[in-house]
């Protein structure tokens, strides 16, 4: 029996389908992007070509990196834009997945991988250090996007991630290193905010070190020379580590007030974050804000002879690190901290049911956190 001829509809219904096939090819191999530029309303509508530590390039225009606040890329996979979201709401291993789903894609054009690769392995590298249970993978991702590219419009990120990763690893020698290097490349090029966020992280290790008078002069040039809304973050996060360092020089009502202050400073941009529901970014800082004036809090209530006093202090501290808990479970460091010394809190007030609670959430959600490590009952040695 003779295979019976298409009908004509059916020939009209494939004919479509291969002219819809052949535009989504056009489409794709002509896919135009979108550039944001630091103080402008709109987007830049170009089609890139290139993109390095020097800048992005979009034929005769060459977009300097410090004025890049942010590109989307008109032939993204579906899981690359997936992974952002995913990323953004702190659902890291999530977008982690989704990132290396997208390196796989065959749906990004030969020459247009020039862009695929560095972003899925910087923002790889960047959910691992955020989520904190591997800092060896987040290590090793960003080692990997510098070796593979190493003039990556990422380099400072990347440099500053490597500092992070070996400053969570108490190893302050050589994350200062790494900042110096940052701040370094920063001075040369004026890429300002990168300078004090080198300068940042600098007097963190410092602090760590017990050098707070240096910290404190990395600090004092971060407040004097941030200014402005470009520098807020920046300006907002270096109060926080002077609240830091007034406490570990004893000066807890100063520090209390520091952060009271700027907890309502940043209040209007939580809010606004919170409605949009896209990104994480001042919440975090909220949440430090919060685990901080809990630690003077703490701090205050072990000084104090007076037991009254003591356990009010103990109750300030304990809403403090309860804020966290309950507004930030997407923000898994600051979540684990909160739920540590929470339950700290708890049992110096005879609550130990609630301290139990927390920190069986502690061990259930963040187990390779060294928050959980601390509560963790040791394994018998044979």
């Amino acid at each position: 029996m003779k295979p019976t001829s298409p009908t004509p509809l059916l020939r009209c219904a494939a004919g479509l389908f291969l002219a819809l096939l052949g535009l989504s090819a056009a489409t794709a191999g002509t896919a135009m992007d979108k550039v944001w530029l630091k103080g402008a309303k709109d987007a830049q509508i170009v089609r890139i070509t290139a993109e390095s530590v020097d800048g992005v390039v979009a034929g005769r225009l060459n977009f300097s990196i410090a004025g890049v606040v942010r590109v989307e890329y008109g032939d993204a996979p579906f899981s690359f834009k997936e992974a952002h979201q995913h990323r953004e709401q702190g659902r890291y291993e999530e977008a982690i997945r989704l990132y290396e789903a997208a390196l796989r894609s065959k749906l990004v054009a030969a020459e247009r991988r020039f862009w695929l690769e560095p972003n899925c392995l910087y923002y790889i590298a960047l959910c691992r250090l955020e989520e904190g249970s591997d800092l060896k993978a987040a290590e090793a991702a960003f080692a990997k996007l510098l070796g593979a590219h190493p003039k990556t419009r990422f380099l400072p990120d990347a440099t500053l991630g490597l500092g992070r990763v070996q400053f969570d690893e108490k190893k302050y020698a050589d994350a200062m290193k790494r900042f110096d290097e940052l701040a370094r490349v920063a001075a040369e090029k004026n890429w300002e905010g990168w300078l004090y966020r080198a300068y940042l992280w600098k007097s963190r290790c410092l602090r760590e070190l017990k050098r707070h008078d240096d910290a404190m002069q990395l600090i004092t040039k971060i407040v004097g020379g941030a200014k402005g809304e470009k520098f807020e973050d920046i300006y907002v996060e270096a109060r926080v580590e002077e609240a830091v360092l007034l406490m570990a020089q004893g000066k807890h009502d100063k520090a209390v007030d520091l952060l009271r202050s700027l907890i309502k400073r940043i209040a209007a941009a939580v809010a606004g974050e919170v409605q949009k529901g896209a990104d994480t970014r001042v919440q975090r800082i909220e949440a430090r804000c919060f685990n901080t004036l809990g630690q003077c809090y703490l701090a205050m209530a072990k000084s104090s002879s007076d037991k009254t006093k003591a356990d009010g202090y103990l109750r300030e501290a304990m809403l403090s690190f309860l804020w966290t808990v309950v507004l930030y479970q997407r923000l898994p460091i600051e979540h684990a901290e909160a739920l540590f010394y929470g339950a700290e809190c708890f049992d110096k007030l005879s609550q130990r049911p609630r301290a139990t609670e927390l920190r069986n959430e502690l061990i259930q959600r963040y187990p390779d956190t060294p928050f959980a490590r601390k509560v963790r009952p040791a394994k018998a040695s044979r």
